[in-house]
């Protein structure tokens, strides 16, 4: 069976002027889709939700400096998700090996 697909940027290519919220879930393949979706994520500057998975994200050769370093590429700041309340993420804070929500706002 075809199964069709489609990158991050494919599918926001003709939206413009917009605000937007993007919620990723991905269960380790945050990375790639992040890379995968940079043009459209330079462009509409949404903010961003990301659950962060360190065990998953290390079982494909990747880690969450790879997730925040991106992020921060594209001008965001970060910050935690913990019991409904935000805390920034400075450059040097961990996420150690729970998974962890992330915000990234323009």
């Amino acid at each position: 069976m075809d199964v069709p697909s489609h990158t991050g940027d494919s599918i926001l290519s003709t939206i413009v002027g917009w605000r937007l919220l993007v919620k990723f879930d991905l269960e380790g393949a945050e990375v790639a889709a992040l890379r995968r979706m940079a043009r459209s994520l330079a462009r509409l500057r949404p903010v961003l939700v990301v659950e962060v998975h360190p065990r998953e994200l290390e079982t494909l050769g990747q880690n969450t400096q790879q997730v925040t370093d991106l992020l921060r590429s594209l001008g965001l700041r970060l910050f935690r998700l913990d019991d409904a309340q935000e805390t920034e993420l400075l450059a040097d804070d961990s996420f150690g090996s729970a998974t962890s929500w992330l915000i990234a706002r323009p």
